[in-house]
């Protein structure tokens, strides 16, 4: 018997229908008389179109029983199955040919970099060569939002690991972030000593996207330089304003003359910056650099004025 794909061959079946067999088949009906065969409509139904008994009336050789899968269905099944992967491949076509430069672009620009090399700010002297501004060790920390991990549970562990190392809760850091996929490191603090800086170094080594970045800071020798403080000038953080008339010179920590000679002298004290394509790993972390151009440090200034005459009068 063929019911849902199970089939059982029966024995020869005696002219009368015996007890056993109506329990084994109960829903074939008796069949007496010449050949039997469902009618037209019922074809498309059943797996086999008919009860066919060979040979003596009374030897019924074989009985089936099913149901069948419309031959549209069949037919609507396939039409699907080439439309989904006639889709694929389109797809896969349009993404290797059309859009091949673009991908192969952004695969490149994540594993290769463009990054900065800080110019030292020139020295100023006095005219007896006494140093009246200089440049000291400043060290920052950062985070690149594009590095950091992609799922929230990762991310959210490693703001509360650096919370605990920059006293800050993990709101607040997350709120430094504004372009989760910008490449543009975010100042997470500055400023601190040379120990700190060290301790920091090793505690983030293995955290994705954080960096500690040393830089350097305008320092005075007030102990020179007290009563020539209105004349020296003094540093502060570039504003919009100098970003906007100087394009391509200054960067993001930047310090620029703000009054005096700082200022007055600004151009030759900055410098130039340098640049380097260095190649990154999935982390952020450089792994080799691939060329580089060297910065050029500010110009040193000698002043007429001699400090410790001023310091006199």
């Amino acid at each position: 018997v063929y019911f849902f794909g199970w089939k059982e061959r029966k024995a020869s079946i005696p002219g009368k229908r015996s007890n056993a067999m109506k329990k084994r088949l109960p829903l074939l009906p008796y069949l007496e008389g010449k050949e039997m065969h469902l009618s037209t409509s019922s074809r498309l139904d059943w797996v086999e179109s008919s009860f066919e008994k060979q040979g003596d009336i009374d030897q019924l050789s074989q009985e089936f029983l099913g149901v069948s899968v419309r031959r549209r269905t069949v037919s609507l099944f396939f039409v699907c199955m080439i439309v989904v992967v006639g889709l694929v491949f389109a797809k896969t076509a349009y993404l290797q040919t059309a859009q091949g430069a673009l991908m192969a672009s952004k695969a490149e620009s994540n594993k290769v970099r463009l990054v900065t090399i800080p110019a030292m700010r020139g020295v100023m002297y006095d005219r007896q060569h006494k140093i009246l501004a200089s440049n000291t060790a400043h060290f920052t920390l950062t985070i690149t939002p594009a590095d950091l991990p992609r799922d929230v549970i990762s991310k959210d562990a490693l703001f509360t690991t650096l919370s605990m190392l920059v006293d800050h809760t993990p709101d607040q850091l997350k709120a430094l972030i504004r372009n989760p996929s910008s490449y543009e490191p975010v100042v997470l603090m500055e400023g601190f000593p040379y120990e700190k800086a060290m301790e920091l170094a090793v505690s983030t080594a293995s955290m994705p996207g954080v960096a500690l970045v040393a830089t350097s800071q305008r320092a005075y020798d007030y102990h020179q330089a007290m009563s020539l403080s209105h004349v020296i000038g003094y540093t502060g953080a570039v504003s919009k304003k100098d970003f906007d008339d100087n394009p391509g010179v200054y960067i993001s920590k930047d310090q620029t003359g703000k009054v005096g000679i700082e200022r007055s002298y600004n151009e030759s004290l900055r410098g130039k910056h340098g640049e380097q394509y260095v190649e990154v790993d999935a982390v952020g972390r450089v792994q080799n650099v691939i060329a580089a151009t060297p910065s050029r440090n500010g110009d040193n200034l000698i002043l007429t004025i001699d400090a410790a005459l001023q310091k006199v009068s």
